[in-house]
Parts: C-alpha cells; sequence; structure tokens
C-alpha cells in the first residue's frame, strides 16, 4: 500500500532521505567508472542490424519496419490485430 506525502512516517521520510543521499553520494563515482570490458561495435556503415537479433524474430522485425503507423492506417492495422 502506497501513502501519500502526508501519510508518511517520520522513519519512512528518514529512510528515503538516507537513500537518495547516498545514491546522489554513489552516482559521481559510477559516471567515472570505466567499464569492464568494451563492447564489440561494428566498424563499418553497412553492419546488418539484426546480427544480435534470436534469428527466429528476424522476419517479424522486418515485416514491422515496413509497417507506417500515421493517422490513416493506424485504424486499419488495429482491426487486424
Amino acid at each position: 500500500m502506497r501513502r501519500t506525502s502526508s501519510e508518511k512516517s517520520r522513519r519512512d521520510f528518514l529512510r528515503n532521505t538516507l537513500a537518495s543521499g547516498i545514491a546522489l553520494g554513489i552516482s559521481p563515482s559510477l559516471l567515472k567508472a570505466q567499464p569492464a570490458r568494451s563492447c564489440a561495435r561494428p566498424t563499418n556503415a553497412t553492419a546488418d542490424p539484426y546480427a544480435v537479433v534470436d534469428p527466429e524474430l528476424v522476419p517479424v522485425l522486418k515485416a514491422l519496419t515496413k509497417l507506417v503507423l500515421n493517422s490513416q492506417t493506424l485504424p486499419t492495422s488495429r482491426t487486424h490485430l
């Protein structure tokens, strides 16, 4: 059950205040941290955008990219669902 701000106890207020203070104190160190390993990124512009997608889902994703949604096509596509 979620309480409104007027219903929160002193304990809740203190807990939330400390948690946000800790989060704000930790965040600068997280922003400066370097990743343990670098992600492999394609170097050429013609790399396959579906290379990391499950092969079973590639045909569905390619079909969705052809789908154009605007105010005229949206009602039609909703009736087909």
